[in-house]
């Protein structure tokens, strides 16, 4: 999937970025002293080890780390959406759908997991499901035009054209508005 691509160059730049930076709590920039990502102790720092390895694409290993992480601390949410967000990239998305249950009933406002999880819906033909799902997401935050799109794409797999029509002019609207937002000068002399 197109979207599982682009998710995963994302995370790799995003996470390596934090590595290099030396950002993740009590690390420090690769290459210096021992770190929590090298010796986790915590519920944080098996999360941190997890998205660090999800930024280099080892799926497997992130799982086992939120894995850790939640044995911890069972209401870490971020650890449950991290361990979502593997399984769908390894395209076990039973698995994925309920570990980012877990992690939007123990944190009903993050807009992601909500999204997340209406893609792992979406991905088992889950499709009411989904849409349930992209639609909390878009009610938190509603400005990602991708997010309308694939709320659009599983209402018009469900045969509701009007609605889809309806989700794809949004997601037109939040490019436009980008695109507008562009043409300003960031800053004005």
């Amino acid at each position: 999937m197109q979207w599982q691509a682009w998710r995963s160059g994302l995370w790799a730049f995003i996470m390596m970025a934090f590595i290099l930076a030396g950002l993740f709590t009590g690390c420090q920039p690769v290459g210096t002293s021992t770190s929590s990502i090298d010796s986790p102790k915590t519920a944080v720092d098996w999360y941190n080890r997890g998205a660090a390895l999800m930024g280099f694409s080892k799926y497997q290993e992130a799982i086992q780390a939120f894995q850790k992480s939640v044995e911890l601390d069972p209401k870490y949410a971020e650890s449950w959406k991290g361990m979502g967000i593997s399984y769908s990239e390894m395209g076990n998305f039973k698995e994925a759908a309920a570990a980012l249950d877990k992690a939007v009933q123990i944190k009903p406002d993050d807009a992601e997991a909500w999204h997340e999880k209406g893609l792992a819906l979406a991905a088992l033909d889950k499709l009411e499901e989904a849409v349930i799902a992209y639609t909390k997401a878009l009610e938190l935050y509603p400005d990602d035009a991708g997010w309308w799109t694939d709320k659009g794409d599983a209402l018009k797999k469900l045969g509701r054209t009007a609605e889809a029509q309806e989700s794809y002019q949004k997601a037109e609207q939040r490019v436009q508005d980008i695109e507008k937002r562009l043409e300003k000068p960031l800053i004005e002399q």
